[in-house]
């Protein structure tokens, strides 16, 4: 039964090659699949030279700020979630 609280998840990143493609449960919170992401795509957060280095992911044009909201409540009704990845560098 577990399938079916299943989400087919891509995430696109501009830099990389390929999308990430994963299946996570409804109830896990957008901070564990960010988590995931940004090490599947083998970036990292935090101070550079450049500046402080962070990712946010989109679903569509809407960041998803609030790292504890789950996925299943973006996806509503939806079995699948096509979602973006960006960074931006805070100069400092």
């Amino acid at each position: 039964m577990a399938e079916h609280d299943d989400l087919k998840i891509s995430v696109r990143y501009p830099a990389a090659a390929k999308p990430f493609h994963s299946e996570e449960s409804r109830s896990q919170p957008v901070g564990g699949l960010k988590t995931k992401v940004v090490d599947a795509f083998g970036l990292q957060e935090g101070q550079t030279n450049t500046g402080i280095v962070t990712f946010t992911l989109y679903n569509g044009k809407q960041p998803l700020e609030d790292l504890t909201q789950t996925l299943g409540a973006i996806a509503g009704d939806h079995k699948a979630l096509e979602l973006k990845l960006a960074q931006t560098i805070t100069q400092g």
